[in-house]
């Protein structure tokens, strides 16, 4: 399974390492792709998993979580 976050803020490299770390974290996560110019991540899911979680992770490192697209 697989979803993709569209995700506001992240303006360089070390953003968009700094999401693919944390959302990594997250159980049932196995894959993460940040697209910056996108302003997207990509996440690979080993099982479904609660959207508020990311939203969560996301806000609380200072970036916008703007839903999955």
């Amino acid at each position: 399974m697989k979803k993709t976050i569209k995700i506001e803020g992240m303006t360089c490299e070390h953003c968009s390492m700094k999401i693919k770390e944390n959302l990594s974290e997250i159980c049932g996560v196995s894959e993460v792709k940040v697209n910056l110019n996108l302003q997207t991540a990509e996440v690979q899911l080993a099982h479904d998993v609660e959207t508020k979680k990311f939203e969560d992770k996301i806000n609380s490192l200072g970036y916008k979580y703007q839903g999955i697209i």
